[in-house]
């Protein structure tokens, strides 16, 4: 059963998950701009740092290559066909798709597609590994386009015969599917004005070899700020977008990035994190929730009612008692009887059957009090064979006397001893009528005990009202 309380702490809670969507909703929609374009910044950089990453790849494999037997059987046979094996071994085992070989002037023995046969090279990189260093750098061959490359010298009998070269081109779509992947953001890559890869879908196709509108302005802004985020439009369609240097180990630029969510799907994505905000929220509530009865229901309300209860007997203790005795006491206005129960000739018991016995006469007792009074009236051991009840409301003196008398009936128990003796268990009964007699708990167990103390002196086994003796 959930208390009132926790169904207020259940409204206050969804209130405020409401609350927290809304918030949210407003913060992302009104920092939109400044957040979105912190967020194409970090994509940038991770894009940056992959890249990075790919270069350290490859010039580990030049320089494995370039170092292997294998590399060096090939030379030493100098056959085109042993060229040709080299480049199909090369590109099949490392997965790369540039494989340049140069002999010891810089001439290109075998170019893929990169640089043709018999051409001198002039690329940075190619003329550094014949002066002995692996290199890695982003390249920009006018044939192919930006690509990730590293190059290593050929060393034979500690002498420089040639330079190798192996890379991956950028305007392959394998590093934008993989930041789209990743990032779940589009990417292009610009080689002067001209897109030569993107994830941006036409009509189900790449939008490849368009131009890049504003061209001058855009590159123009790139070179003094390093990054520029616009609003554009892309196919008839508005990106929030950011255009990132491309640059190699010198430091220039070869090309430019272009990092961009559709506004409708980052607008989207607004309502869709506020939602996810919310419904996080909603789960964290409810758990809250479920908690919140578990602990009071499991855990608060048996604690609560151990520290309230009587271990023996099972009704209320003596702090128990004062505590209901006042919710009841206020909730009927002060009025009703107050009854303090104590039995007669317990000692005998203990003393002749035993602790056990004595325990089974209280447990019994409390049992015929919970039983006799109603549901809403305060029952409980005071302390040793003492029990006190309290009836809201009861203040009739006929009903009381009636209801008294009964109850004297009901607590005289016999005992069978050893032989044919029966010890006899009665009980003595002082009363206190609310508010005539007290209007505290104090009070009226005060004038109940010396209502019970007059009836144990006259004879016992018997009931009787404060200040009115014996009652019969």
């Amino acid at each position: 059963m959930i208390s009132k309380n926790l169904l207020y702490l259940i409204v206050g809670i969804m209130f405020a998950c409401v609350l927290i969507f809304l918030t949210c909703f407003y913060s992302m929609n009104k920092n939109f701009d400044v957040s979105y374009k912190k967020n194409l910044q970090i994509q940038a950089n991770f894009i940056s740092a992959y890249i990075s990453d790919e270069k350290a790849r490859l010039y580990l494999e030049a320089t494995s290559i370039a170092d292997s037997s294998m590399m060096r059987s090939f030379f030493h046979e100098y056959t085109r066909q042993s060229y040709d094996n080299l480049v199909s071994y090369i590109e099949e085992t490392y997965d790369v798709n540039i494989t340049v070989i140069v002999d010891e002037q810089g001439v290109v023995l075998f170019g893929g597609e990169a640089l043709p046969e018999g051409y001198k090279v002039s690329v940075d990189l190619m003329v550094k590994a014949l002066g002995g260093k692996a290199v890695s750098d982003i390249v920009n061959f006018k044939k192919n386009g930006i690509s990730i490359c590293a190059a290593a010298p050929i060393i034979i009998d500690k002498k420089i015969v040639g330079a190798l070269m192996i890379g991956d081109l950028l305007k392959t779509n394998n590093l934008v599917d993989k930041i789209k992947m990743l990032a779940n953001i589009d990417m292009t890559v610009f080689d002067g004005d001209t897109r030569i890869s993107t994830t941006i879908l036409q009509n189900g196709q790449r939008a490849i070899g368009t131009r890049l509108e504003n061209y001058e302005h855009i590159i123009d802004i790139v070179d003094k700020k390093t990054v520029y985020n616009d609003d554009v439009d892309i196919l008839g369609v508005p990106y929030k977008a950011i255009y990132w240097p491309l640059l190699n180990n010198a430091s220039d630029r070869v090309g430019l990035l272009f990092l961009g969510n559709r506004q409708d799907e980052a607008r989207q994505r607004i309502v869709y994190s506020s939602l996810v905000c919310f419904i996080i929220s909603g789960i964290i509530s409810v758990l809250i929730c479920l908690f919140s009865i578990y602990f009071f229901n499991g855990i608060v309300n048996p604690l609560k009612e151990r520290s309230i209860t009587d271990n023996l007997t099972g009704v209320l203790n003596r702090h128990g008692i004062e505590s209901l005795f006042n919710i009841a006491f206020r909730r009927c206005n002060g009025t009703g009887c107050f009854i303090l129960v104590d039995l007669d000739n317990f000692k005998d018991i203990n003393d002749t059957l035993g602790h056990s016995a004595g325990d089974q006469v209280l447990k019994r007792t409390a049992r015929e009090l919970k039983t006799f009074f109603r549901h809403s009236d305060v029952v409980g051991r005071f302390g040793g064979d003492e029990f006190i009840v309290y009836a809201p409301d009861l203040i009739d003196y006929k009903i009381i006397r009636d209801k008294i008398r009964d109850l004297v009936k009901l607590l005289r128990y016999g005992y069978n001893l050893d032989g044919n003796d029966t010890l006899f268990v009665t009980a003595s009964i002082g009363i206190a009528i609310c508010p005539k007699d007290g209007t505290t708990y104090r009070a009226l167990l005060h004038k109940a005990d010396l209502a019970l103390y007059e009836i144990k002196e006259t004879g016992r086994n018997g009931y009787g009202f404060f200040g009115e003796g014996r009652s019969y």
